[in-house]
């Protein structure tokens, strides 16, 4: 990026204003040749209506700021302090006619004498009216919001405490005012900013948005807020998964430091080689395609290499209850340092039922329907883990027309295979006498319900063989999604003799 000193900037602003805020445009003598005015000699002079005293007022004052920056106080590039954090806040589902106030802070500010900056957007969706100062800036000797070309889509700010005061807080720098013009989305993008003081060369930018279309108010971050595991010197991955809004989707990791060896893809990856073990949390910040912002805090552990890592094992679709009927069911974990500890986070149980610190959930249900919630284990090291479960609870003695169900139910003998499903059954077939034995596999839609064949417990997936006499052979298949209410499914096989 080509660098453009502060000196520069400062006369370029300083060609129109005086250094007391006084607009001199219009006393410009139209007969100086186009850039003449940017020299420090007789042209500078020529302008009318100007005393000389205020001319080697301004010479003066444009002169101590060029040995300002030679002697290094002000950054020289377009870059600012390292580690610096610029950001731009944002604002959503806005009505058209309101104003919106947007505020631009600084984090990590690292020892600030001031900045530059301009900030463009669609004008046909917002134009800014007004900027004051931040909290940060109340005693800062110059500032200098030019809002001209507002209605173009572009403004800029100039900011400098020239008694080389040093802003070392984190805060509001500025407060900016729109008025929202109609229906749409634009970003607020920075743009050429100079960061002044003892910093980098780095800043990190983060853009902001206003939107008053309102289609992206459902965007949500649906991934748990601990996040799996990770091995020391292992390679690792995991994707970020979120919902509602318009896709694609765009991750930035917004604050907090992901464990070293780790980074995090804009397309939501977090993947590569952890080096150091311990706790990390971060803040993770989604966009849609609309501009709309969801940030969510994440935890992350990193484990020994060999150690084994917390994990919460139960299957996310829980058996399913009856209403008046007792239940009880034992989320399962594993990994980490026993004992552990269980805990609703956040959702609903149905009601009746509760979940013990030993993790198993048990009482009589009151009500039917289907319940989301969030459970937590705690091992003894007071690493966590959260996974979201679901819980049906349908009217006893009633198995509704989605329980219950397989998915694919095979029958083969050698080159023999037979494939059916629910709606094929009950069924009838009929096999030569030689064919005294078939094989079963039963494939269930919900991998948690019971399996029986012939009356005794089978699994999902497993083949069964099943002897032949000749003549008649019934066959019951029996799926269950509590152990306790059964559907039956019959298969007649007819050997000849």
């Amino acid at each position: 990026m080509k660098k453009k000193s502060c000196f520069f900037k400062f006369f370029e602003r300083c060609r129109y204003k005086g250094c007391g805020g006084a607009d001199i445009r219009g006393q410009m003598s139209e007969n100086i040749p186009s850039g003449q005015y940017y020299k420090l000699g007789v042209a500078m002079q020529e302008i009318s209506g100007v005393s000389k005293a205020s001319l080697i007022k301004l010479k003066t004052a444009i002169f101590m700021f060029f040995i300002v920056c030679l002697i290094g106080l002000c950054s020289t590039s377009v870059a600012g302090a390292a580690d610096t954090t610029f950001r731009v806040d944002s604002a959503y589902g806005v009505k058209t006619g309101s104003t919106v106030i947007i505020d631009i802070s600084v984090e990590n500010s690292h020892e600030l004498s001031g900045c530059y900056f301009e900030l463009e957007y669609d004008a046909d969706i917002v134009v800014a009216t007004r900027v004051i100062r931040g909290e940060l800036l109340a005693d800062c000797d110059t500032f200098d919001p030019d809002l001209s070309n507002a209605d173009e889509g572009k403004i800029s700010i100039l900011w400098l405490n020239d008694r080389a005061d040093l802003l070392s807080g984190d805060g509001g720098l500025f407060r900016i005012y729109f008025t929202v013009e109609a229906k749409g989305s634009t970003a607020l993008s920075v743009k050429n900013l100079s960061l002044f003081g003892k910093g980098g060369d780095t800043p990190s930018i983060i853009n902001g948005y206003i939107s008053s279309s309102g289609k992206s108010a459902s965007l949500e971050i649906v991934t748990g807020s601990y996040l799996p595991g990770a091995n020391r010197n292992l390679y690792y991955s995991t994707s970020l998964e979120a919902s509602g809004g318009i896709a694609p989707y765009t991750w930035l990791l917004e604050s907090g430091s992901l464990p070293p060896g780790l980074r995090l893809s804009s397309s939501g990856i977090i993947s590569g080689t952890p080096t150091t073990t311990g706790n990390y949390s971060v803040t993770i910040r989604v966009t849609d395609d609309d501009g709309y912002v969801k940030s969510k805090y994440f935890t992350m552990t990193v484990y020994e290499a060999g150690q084994s890592i917390l994990t919460i094992d139960s299957k996310e679709t829980l058996p399913r209850g009856r209403k008046g009927a007792s239940y009880s069911f034992s989320l399962k974990a594993s990994g980490g340092t026993t004992p552990y500890r269980w805990s609703r986070v956040r959702g609903s149980l149905p009601p009746g039922l509760r979940l013990s610190s030993s993790g198993v959930i048990s009482g009589t249900p009151s009500s039917t329907g289907s319940y989301t919630f969030t459970v937590r284990v705690t091992d003894d090291r007071y690493t966590r883990q959260e996974k979201e479960f679901s819980l049906t609870v349908t009217e006893t003695g009633h198995l509704s027309a989605d329980e219950a169900l397989f998915s694919s139910f095979s029958i083969t003998r050698s080159t023999m295979k037979l494939n059916l499903t629910p709606d094929n059954m009950p069924y009838t077939m009929v096999v030569d006498n030689d064919t005294n034995w078939v094989n079963l596999t039963v494939v269930l839609d919900d991998t948690s319900d019971y399996l029986r064949i012939n009356g005794t417990a089978n699994s999902s997936g497993v083949s069964r063989t099943v002897p032949l006499v000749t003549g008649i052979n019934q066959v019951t298949i029996a799926v269950s999604p509590d152990n306790y209410l059964y559907r039956n499914y019959i298969l007649t096989i007819y050997r000849l003799p």
